[in-house]
């Protein structure tokens, strides 16, 4: 609940602060590393070890669980994006 509000207040300011110019918006794609989660069985365990993080005034875009090619690992690949006031 606290990144959301967060997120809506850096919104807020990006928006206030561009006061009718345009906006861009910048995002990265990135990965978590491959960590184990299972036997391989179909459990997920583990998943805290995975740090899905953005950058201060960045938001999360996209978010999606990957598994392993041996099902007994997985991964996060999520983009981080960022508002900018375009001059």
């Amino acid at each position: 609940m606290m990144k959301l509000l967060i997120l809506v207040i850096a919104v807020g300011v990006v928006l206030q602060i561009a006061k009718g110019k345009p906006l861009d918006v910048h995002c990265d794609k990135k990965t978590t590393a491959v960590e184990t989660i299972g036997s391989g069985n179909g459990e997920l365990i583990q998943l805290e070890r995975h740090q899905v993080t953005c950058q201060p005034f960045e938001f999360l875009n996209d978010f999606r669980f990957i598994r392993s090619s041996d099902l007994r690992g997985a991964f996060y690949a999520y983009t981080c994006c960022v508002y900018s006031v375009r001059d």
